[in-house]
């Protein structure tokens, strides 16, 4: 069983600084992400937000993202494949309405976030990678990881899970 949201953040920003965000229980991305933007960026350099459902999401992705939004003011997005995205990575402040007013879950989510984090800051892409969100897109990550040629253990037990 994967995380939800709340505790991906919460073990995250721990990780980062053992700061503990007041998140909403609800499961708000939007005010989750502004909670971010509100309360852990001070006194932090960068906030990398990860979904819970890239299983193809790998350490070496997450520092590329890391040393990238090191390097000036900006932000660093893996778009998804549907047209949302699976990381964010940041060391800017955001305001409150840019997240929340973003429709989710949908094809046009990354381009939304996007065209406003634009007006803020420089914007650096990752390749895109695939979430999990419908039946369609557990059959192509049956089909990616069956044609990977290193898998993590937590990959082989998804794999076996999904044969």
């Amino acid at each position: 069983m994967y995380p939800n949201y709340d505790t991906l953040i919460t073990m995250t920003m721990y990780a980062l600084g053992e700061k503990k965000p007041q998140l909403n229980k609800n499961h708000y991305i939007a005010d989750n992400a502004a909670v971010i933007g509100d309360e852990c960026l001070i006194g932090i350099n960068s906030v990398i937000l990860l979904g819970a459902d890239s299983p193809t999401l790998s350490a070496k992705t997450i520092i590329t993202a890391s040393n990238m939004v090191q390097q000036f003011p900006h932000f660093v997005i893996g778009p998804a494949y549907d047209g949302g995205f699976y990381l964010f990575a940041g060391n800017k402040d955001i305001p409150q309405n840019v997240w929340q007013t973003i429709t989710y879950s949908n094809e046009t989510t990354l381009k939304q976030l996007s065209t406003k984090l634009a007006k803020l800051a420089k914007i650096e892409f990752l390749q895109p990678l695939l979430d999990v969100d419908t039946y369609d897109d557990l059959v192509r990550l049956n089909t990616e990881l069956r044609s990977a040629t290193h898998l993590l253990p937590a990959q082989k037990e998804l794999l076996d899970w999904l044969a």
